[in-house]
């Protein structure tokens, strides 16, 4: 299962009016001349991944380990492909693995989340 997005920096100026944050890493230039993207807007992709195609609704998050290893900027096409890594049939719980690059290929960020899914999943 995999997708792909661009976000633009409007996207990332309406995640931070709804959640209030303030931080002006995202809203204002990096000092590289550059705006940060929320990397909750970026994780937000496990949401699309993990509750709607693979496993799919009924689906829910036990545990989520985030490695940050990259900044992603506004405009950055983001791309994650995840893949099972563990599957505990027994406990209907299922280990995914996400790993998301940036248009130049470099990896952002490094996602792992075990989920409890609904039987008739497995």
């Amino acid at each position: 299962v995999s997708t792909q997005s661009t976000w633009a920096y409007e996207r990332v100026q309406q995640l931070a009016l709804a959640i209030e944050d303030q931080s002006s890493l995202e809203l204002e230039s990096s000092p590289e001349g550059k705006r940060w993207n929320q990397q909750l807007l970026i994780d937000c992709f496990f949401s699309a991944i993990g509750g709607g195609d693979l496993p799919g609704n009924g689906t829910i998050l036990l545990n989520q380990n985030a490695q940050y290893k990259a900044p992603v900027y506004p405009n950055d096409t983001i791309t994650t492909i995840g893949e099972v890594i563990k599957v505990q049939k027994d406990k209907r719980i299922v280990t995914m693995r996400f790993p998301y690059t940036n248009q130049k290929g470099e990896e952002v960020l490094v996602v792992e989340s075990s989920m409890m899914v609904p039987s008739t999943k497995l």
